[in-house]
């Protein structure tokens, strides 16, 4: 495979053209809403607060279960950036990738290709984790999901449960406590009942098919009344394409609503999930391509990891002596986590006043495990989140915010056993970690014109992180910032359309993950090190243009452009056996720039969506000034089409990646341009029966889903991470009701 590091010459003009298409796009938006002036204040149809120019609080009934149409006007109050996406009918859904496709924007990239924890990627937030850690706030039912230390573990959000997903992409978000470059992501679960589903229901749920993948899932909601409920448990497992890739996870999950009066709202949620997967680990580029399911143990050439200088006796079989030492069967590097959490979240309506309190507690049991290391957390957080949202006039909208969340964290470094899998006691570091974030929020929101919005929000945050090393290193850190943003958006007279421009600070915190550095010793596991070590955090500020229209009901069409100047990016590199290493602050500017596109709608009987997401991440400064940031693809395009044929939909689907995109810092080694076929077939004959085959990776392509980053590379060097070979999945969904 070629080398990349020549790859950077085309992108000259992009740089400089980017900052400036959005200043010109905001000149235009803003020249036309003073065009328009003269024309008479009209109602504000985007404001959930208000049906009517005059200001009231008492909500419907169906208040108590937000629908598609609340996300997606709250959504449209924000000026950058932003996805709604539907679960409503029964599909494939075994990771965040099947829930997030075809979204501008957002980037999944798969690891293991069992339930296991794919790497979200939003504007580079975090690219280089491993375990993938860090870079969005991800929320559910609108309160966090991260430990206070900002990291997560994203194979226990409840797909199966959620009924739709709301995105701010970037810094744009405006959610209290919400600091980070990659914005959040907001899973809104199914309750008791549904506008379109008032009646009690009982849902039943099975999916099978290739690789060993099995699926059961039961639910049951209560229906539409003043007190509702929703419980569900689900069971799923896969074998896996690559050997020693198998995966389970088993959750429960139940919510009440409350209506208690029409001003006064409850909801309660409690959830427990157990998952387990093992992982096959990373391949040389040779062996990725040639026997994509092995795994070190299966005849793995490694050459590559011998230093430099060593020479073996010729009767020594190096490659079957450094399998049997790097075997995963033995060494059975695995994550396997327990969840329990519980929230609650009371909403209180009065005048033209909302206040909305949101309390949520979780204890994590985690156990990742390496090839080499154990690395045990028993995590307990606490948090909470106040907001009062005031519509005191028709033009004025305004948040006051309270964020606040704490977490102990005590973690423990084992080795791991070469030849059993098994901790070698005692440990080779113990530390106490404990995170705490405050935060204060102020926005709004002025209708200068009637067609031209004034955004703004004011962000003070404290933050505090202690790590101490039993009998060793210790850090208390403490970080006060300060984070402003600014916009703009523009409607014409008919909504069909917006245009919107921002200006946001943000900044990334390090989580213990990049806090505590792991020095490795392959062979007397042991004998590793763990250490605390000092980073900074990473700030950047975003401009932002875009523009989105809704031509029909079911047709829209959406282009955002971002340009984000970074100081101290943290950036995460693999160690040579592809384990991660260290992360440090770069030492020089990096920059974050990108197109986000997308299209969808209906032409007769063919419905049809695509989206593009164009990434250019560099180095500007430092050195490797010049060369492209790996971990993520710089073009990403998706492509759906579907024909809509009496009970049936059917049709095809593409997943281009149309660059060899670097896999190191110093762009030596690419990770190879693929594309995938698939196709999709939905069956609903009724309201009772529905039922839907997915076929993925048709013509069974051998490519590279993801890898690891190291700031150089080469192809003898375990990097890569084999993705799924064609795979077959058929799912059922009973609904009695």
């Amino acid at each position: 495979m070629a080398a990349v590091s020549g790859h950077r010459v085309h992108f000259a003009r992009v740089h400089f053209a980017l900052p400036g298409l959005c200043l010109i796009g905001g000149a235009l938006f803003g020249a036309a809403g003073i065009a328009q002036a003269e024309q008479p204040i009209r109602e504000r149809t985007t404001n959930r607060y208000l049906e009517t120019v005059q200001v009231t609080a008492t909500p419907p009934q169906e208040a108590l279960v937000e629908s598609e149409n609340d996300l997606q006007e709250a959504l449209q109050t924000v000026p950058g950036g932003t996805n709604l996406v539907s679960l409503a009918q029964p599909q494939k859904i075994s990771t965040l990738s099947d829930a997030l496709n075809y979204q501008p924007g957002i980037i999944v990239q798969e690891f293991f290709g069992g339930l296991d924890q794919p790497r979200l990627n939003i504007r580079g937030s975090g690219i280089q984790g491993n375990p993938v850690s860090r870079g969005v706030l991800l929320r559910q039912n609108h309160l966090p999901l991260n430990d206070a230390d900002g990291s997560f573990i994203i194979g226990l959000v409840n797909l199966r449960d959620t009924r739709m997903i709301s995105v701010h992409r970037g810094a744009n978000s405006r959610v209290p406590g919400s600091f980070t470059l990659g914005g959040d992501l907001n899973f809104i679960t199914r309750q008791g009942s549904a506008p379109d589903q008032p009646e009690p229901t009982l849902r039943v749920g099975f999916e099978g098919g290739s690789f060993g993948q099995q699926m059961i899932h039961m639910g049951y909601d209560s229906g539409a009344e003043r007190h509702s409920w929703h419980g569900s448990l689900t069971d799923e497992q896969a074998e896996g394409y690559r050997y020693h890739s198998a995966s389970r996870r088993q959750q429960l999950h139940i919510n009440l609503a409350s209506q208690w009066t029409q001003q006064l709202s409850n909801y309660s949620y409690l959830s427990h999930t157990d998952m387990h997967f093992d992982m096959p680990f990373v391949l040389p580029e040779d062996t990725a391509e040639s026997h994509p399911r092995w795994v070190f143990g299966d005849g793995v050439p490694v050459s590559g990891l011998l230093p430099d200088g060593i020479a073996l006796p010729p009767f020594i079989d190096v490659d079957n002596v450094a399998n049997q030492f790097l075997n995963m069967y033995r060494r059975d590097p695995h994550r396997s986590t327990e969840q329990l959490r519980l929230t609650n979240r009371t909403t209180y309506w009065h005048d033209h006043y909302e206040h909305s309190l949101g309390l949520y507690w979780q204890q994590t049991d985690d156990a990742f495990v390496d090839p080499f290391s154990h690395i045990d957390t028993d995590s307990e957080t606490l948090g909470g989140l106040w907001t009062l949202d005031a519509q005191p006039t028709a033009y004025l909208h305004y948040q006051v915010g309270l964020d606040y969340s704490h977490s102990d964290m005590p973690r423990d470094y084992t080795g791991n056993h070469p030849f059993q899998g098994s901790p070698v006691e005692p440990a080779y570091a113990r530390f106490d970690l404990e995170a705490e974030n405050r935060a204060f929020s102020l926005l709004f929101d002025l209708d200068l014109l009637p067609q031209l919005t004034l955004n703004g929000q004011w962000q003070w945050g404290q933050a505090h992180r202690k790590a101490r090393e039993q009998g060793g290193d210790a850090m208390d850190e403490r970080w006060t910032f300060s984070l402003p943003k600014l916009g703009l958006i523009y409607r014409p007279d008919s909504y069909a359309w917006r245009s919107f421009l921002n200006l946001s600070k943000s900044i990334e915190l390090p989580t213990f993950w990049e806090i505590v550095g792991v020095d490795i010793n392959p062979l007397l596991t042991w004998m590793s090190d763990a250490y605390v070590q000092s980073i900074e955090p990473q700030t950047a500020v975003t401009l932002e243009w875009g523009i989105d229209q809704k031509l029909a009901a079911d047709r829209y069409w959406e282009l955002v452009l971002y340009h984000s100047r970074i100081e101290d990016e943290l950036i995460s590199t693999a160690s040579q056996f592809g384990v991660i290493a260290t992360t440090e602050n770069y030492a020089g500017d990096t920059v974050h720039q990108g197109i986000e596109a997308g299209f969808g709608g209906r032409w007769g009987k063919l419905i049809y969506r695509a989206s593009w997401t164009y990434s250019d991440f560099y180095f500007a400064e430092g050195e490797f000034a010049g060369n492209r940031i790996a971990g993520v693809p710089e073009n990403l395009i998706m492509l759906e089409t579907l024909l809509q044929e009496g009970d049936f939909r059917f049709g095809p689907n593409l997943t281009w990646v149309p660059d060899d995109n670097p896999v190191d810092h110093a762009n030596s080694l690419g990770q190879g341009a693929y594309a995938l076929l698939g196709f999709n077939l939905r069956y609903q004959p009724n309201a009772l029966l529905q039922g839907y085959c997915t076929v993925s990776n048709l013509l069974d392509e051998v490519y590279n889903a993801s890898y690891v980053v190291r700031a150089q590379s080469s192809a003898e060097l375990p990097t890569f991470l084999p993705g799924n070979g064609r795979s077959v999945v058929l799912g059922l969904q009973l609904s009695l009701r």
